[in-house]
């Protein structure tokens, strides 16, 4: 469609007739099918939940189905969706092993529970707010369109946020940062936009290898950015949460 300036007509035909394309056009290439898909759908469910005007009138899930996303290779059903606590164990002993840029991120991962795309969509001057009862760690969830959500973090955590706060409004200009996000590149392709999410999937992947960080059977742990959405789920019922207020705190 050359011709078109954005995608509200975009159609379920329209999606068949590039599958077709698509599955021909990376033939043998399995990782390919899923990569694109995946990618083209995630794209298409942002701009529909954020209501770009340019978005499809048909919803995501009527015109890219889930069947039409092969699984990934070596893909299980039984896989992991969770961090056993014995890995996260070997995670804090490492952690000062991987790249500064990044630790932050994976502490506020792990004591918030939101989704990594919420993390990085933070901004230094909104993103935290002390109150008579503590610390909270405060920003919009963007898959449920909720504003201003926040959740309790402690001191320690804290802590971390302001220093990397403190950094930003340092470095930070109108030019390389003008969102005022709390993580974000300040050079290269994504200039002024926070790191992407798979960089941060493999640094995790990557320590894993580098310092032998290994599951219950022995083998080397693979990292997933959402497994540690479930992580926090599960200790905040551990912990006696009703899931009534787990679930307002997802």
């Amino acid at each position: 469609k050359p011709n078109w300036q954005d995608l509200t007509a975009l159609s379920r035909k329209d999606i068949e007739k590039y599958l077709s394309w698509h599955y021909s056009h990376t033939k043998n290439l399995k990782s390919a099918h899923f990569k694109y898909l995946f990618c083209i759908r995630g794209f298409l469910e942002y701009i529909q939940i954020a209501q770009y005007p340019e978005s499809p009138e048909v919803p995501v899930n009527q015109l890219l189905l889930k069947e039409d996303i092969p699984k990934t290779p070596g893909y299980s059903e039984d896989d992991v969706k969770y961090i056993p606590e014995g890995v996260i164990e070997q995670l804090d002993d490492h952690l000062n092993k991987l790249s500064p840029k990044y630790i932050p991120i994976i502490i506020l991962l792990r004591a918030t529970g939101w989704r990594i795309s919420d993390i990085l969509n933070l901004k230094y001057d909104t993103c935290i707010e002390r109150t008579q009862q503590g610390w909270y760690i405060c920003g919009d969830i963007i898959k449920t369109q909720i504003l201003n959500h926040r959740v309790p973090i402690t001191d320690e955590v804290a802590a971390v946020v302001q220093a990397v706060i403190e950094e930003m409004r340092t470095k930070s200009t109108s030019e390389n940062n003008p969102k005022k996000y709390l993580f974000v590149r300040f050079d290269g392709r994504r200039k002024g936009y926070p790191p992407w999410q798979g960089t941060i999937r493999r640094a995790l992947n990557s320590l894993a290898r580098q310092c032998n960080i290994v599951d219950g059977k022995g083998r080397i742990f693979k990292f997933k950015n959402h497994a540690f959405r479930h992580t926090k789920a599960i200790e905040l019922i551990n912990n006696g949460m009703r899931l009534v207020h787990v679930q307002k705190w997802m």
